[in-house]
């Protein structure tokens, strides 16, 4: 704080500082001043608000040996394996039979480090993904099915439209952050085309050698705008025609689809992907 020190120039008179009670009133003044400044209370940032009473400090884990770390984390990984597990029954109930897989993964714990200090969490409970689920489905046209379904089946916390809301990235998927016993679970839908992109880009770009590749982030770019057009049914052909093996949403009414258009990729309806690769 800069004090101005008074002169006759600045508009007080010689008598007015003379005047046995001004240098009472400039002293309280000044206190005045002083207090008002340091009675500003300091705002916590978002991270130390996000990290409430019983949670797990990220500094006090850093403070830990390595060995130490690795096992802090693996206990902590198995906090959320009963939630994940429910989860997935409950998905697995409702979408379990073709043209609808679940799939799902616990975060391994050396993601879990990684995440940790590449996003500089302040707390555990801002890693919302250690348990991880994904529901595929054929197309688009079964999403009211099964967004319904979800939405009613679970205590959902946040839900993240990555298709309206597409990422430079050009990922697409919807996203919900479920509660279950007292634990964040993730659950994903995605299209079957829309699993083998994300793999691919996951594998090659986010997490491979090819980070900075344009040749190739541009072809991953229009590829997923393609399976996009395939998976809503606006795809036409060089006469204009759609294409016939998307389903409308009235396939969807039932837990099958009636029509091989739809089937799942693989001879028995699996997925040729490995469900791990979307930590």
């Amino acid at each position: 704080m800069k004090i101005r020190f008074l002169s006759s120039s600045s508009g007080v008179s010689q008598s007015a500082i003379r005047n046995p009670k001004f240098p009472i009133f400039f002293c309280a003044l000044l206190l005045a001043l002083c207090s008002s400044a340091e009675a500003q209370p300091i705002k916590p940032n978002r991270a130390q608000q996000a990290c409430k009473v019983g949670d797990y400090s990220v500094a006090e884990y850093e403070r830990l040996g390595p060995g130490q770390q690795a096992e802090f984390v693996e206990t902590y990984r198995q906090k959320h394996s009963s939630a994940w597990k429910q989860a997935l029954e409950a998905l697995r109930a409702a979408h379990g039979n073709p043209p609808f897989q679940v799939i799902g993964r616990l975060k391994a714990a050396a993601s879990i480090q990684e995440k940790i200090a590449r996003k500089k969490y302040f707390c555990f409970s801002q890693l919302t993904d250690i348990a991880g689920t994904r529901l595929i489905i054929p197309n688009y046209a079964a999403l009211p099915l099964v967004t319904q379904n979800i939405e009613n089946q679970f205590v959902i916390r946040e839900k993240e439209d990555l298709l309206r809301d597409v990422r430079e990235s050009r990922y697409r998927a919807l996203h919900y952050l479920a509660w279950v016993e007292d634990r964040p679970v993730e659950i994903q839908i995605h299209t079957y085309r829309g699993t083998l992109w994300a793999d691919a880009s996951h594998q090659l770009v986010y997490k491979g050698p090819f980070g900075d590749n344009q040749t190739l982030i541009s072809y991953l770019y229009r590829l997923s705008d393609v399976i996009f057009l395939l998976d809503s049914g606006l795809w036409t052909d060089s006469r204009g025609s759609r294409d016939a093996s998307t389903p409308g949403q009235g396939d969807f009414e039932k837990d099958s689809c009636g029509h091989k258009g739809c089937e799942p990729p693989g001879s028995d309806g699996s997925l040729p992907a490995d469900p791990r690769k979307y930590a």
